[in-house]
């Protein structure tokens, strides 16, 4: 499977140019962009993410204001528990400039996952593109042989996937005068619900 939805719209309107302004504020780091070991080094917001991903390990997620409002607005959209049995277990900021380009890699922690059913569901920040900046994220087979999904990083755009699949953003090109922000809720399958 390479691509579950694409969905437009998905954020209130006013909860989206609140987030906006947040992640403009100067969070950005050139380091990995989301956890130590990670191989996509480039711009990201790991200082600014790591105490936000406690309060969701804590069950306090609603503590970080206008990201939970982001999360609940896009959430409300496309229900991620009622129609995939996942919940929110973390999220990863990712700033796309020119000429940047991502490592192929996958979202699920455990090593040798070959398939499970937690889902990445990538969110587009930024408040405007122009689809010939580039900048698309690219899903694989698991082989990483072939191309099998992907899309344009339209604003205010939600992408649902597998998170065993190899992804990546790619290079944003250097005529474009924006950074690509992308925000990666990754989801764990809860088969309570």
């Amino acid at each position: 499977m390479s691509m579950l939805k694409i969905r437009d719209n998905v954020a209130d309107i006013k909860i989206w140019e609140l987030a906006q302004k947040e992640l403009l504020k100067g969070i950005w780091e050139f380091t990995n962009s989301s956890f130590v070991s990670d191989s996509n080094t480039g711009f990201g917001a790991w200082h600014y993410g790591a105490p936000i991903n406690k309060l969701i390990s804590e069950n306090r997620f609603n503590e970080s204001h206008i990201l939970y409002n982001l999360w609940n607005s896009i959430n409300s959209k496309v229900e991620i528990e009622k129609n995939y049995k996942n919940t929110l277990h973390r999220l990863y900021f990712n700033g796309g400039v020119p000429l940047y380009d991502q490592t192929i890699h996958q979202d699920d922690e455990d090593d040798g996952v070959v398939y499970s059913k937690n889902l990445t569901l990538v969110y587009f920040l930024h408040p405007i593109w122009d689809i010939s900046w580039g900048g698309e994220l690219v899903i694989y087979d698991e082989t990483k042989k072939r191309i099998t999904g992907g899309s344009f990083p339209i604003p205010n755009r939600a992408v649902i996937f597998p998170s065993y699949l190899p992804h990546r953003g790619v290079a944003v090109s250097r005529t474009c005068p924006r950074m690509r922000i992308s925000i990666a809720f990754q989801c764990k399958y809860n088969n309570t619900l």
